[in-house]
């Protein structure tokens, strides 16, 4: 990761993770798991006078209009995951590594 990437990465997100357990009846129970904290970057694509271009492969719900995050390559991140700032928290849509270069992630993000 380069000084000038990490410039751009002007937020800090708190990653959850919800994962499935289930006792010994098999009864499904959610848990909400703190992974880590991460600097971010978020395109809001869904602001008011906003339009972006959104790759169809980005999976997006009909009718609703992703944001898109940058974050550094190697963060413990995962398509599902959520990220929280403040009291603002968006799902994780879709997650690349642009180039195969392991410089850094883009992703989509829905705002829930």
């Amino acid at each position: 990761m380069t000084t000038a990437f990490d410039s751009l990465l002007n937020q800090v997100a708190v990653v959850t993770r919800i994962t499935q357990e289930y006792d010994e009846l098999l009864r499904s129970k959610e848990q909400v798991e703190e992974i880590d904290t991460v600097r971010v970057r978020i395109d809001r694509k869904s602001a008011p006078g906003v339009s972006g271009q959104v790759p169809a492969e980005a999976g997006i719900i009909e009718g609703s209009v992703p944001d898109q995050v940058f974050l550094s390559y190697g963060e413990d991140v995962q398509v599902g995951d959520y990220l929280e700032i403040g009291d603002e928290r968006w799902r994780i849509i879709s997650l690349v590594n642009p180039g195969g270069v392991e410089h850094h992630l883009e992703g989509w993000i829905i705002h829930v």
